[in-house]
């Protein structure tokens, strides 16, 4: 009686999975789409001039973390209370942004950049140009 017992639940668990599995059969049939991943609908989606292209610095953090601009236009990096020191990486060195201040910058080449706080590590941004 008790084999019995461990069959059961052994039975009911393989008979999930069978379900679980045949859940997940090819989607082509019906003619669904799966949705592309967060990545794919930034490089799909995403366009320069749907980025802004000013971010402030809030709490050691560059909010919005993302900008975008053609190349040549301008970009803006506006200070808070604490000292910075901002990078592009592969477009500029390291710039002083003293409290209360901004930094204006030309875009680069179209390309991806990231933008860092040589003091404060944890600040990252993005820059796309295009």
């Amino acid at each position: 009686m008790s084999t019995l017992g461990c069959v059961r639940p052994l039975g009911t668990v393989l008979a999930c999975a069978v379900l679980a599995l045949a859940a997940c059969g090819d989607d082509e049939e019906d003619g669904a789409t799966t949705a592309p991943s967060s990545k794919q609908k930034e490089r799909v989606t995403t366009s320069p001039e749907n980025l802004p292209s000013t971010s402030k610095v809030r709490q050691r953090r560059f909010v919005p973390a993302r900008l975008g601009a053609r190349p040549t236009a301008q970009l803006t990096i506006r200070g808070d209370r604490e000292r910075h020191r901002i990078a592009i990486r592969r477009a500029f060195p390291a710039t002083p942004l003293p409290p209360r201040s901004e930094i204006r910058v030309v875009a680069p080449d179209p390309g991806i950049y990231r933008m860092v706080c040589t003091i404060h590590p944890e600040m990252r941004a993005r820059i796309l140009v295009g």
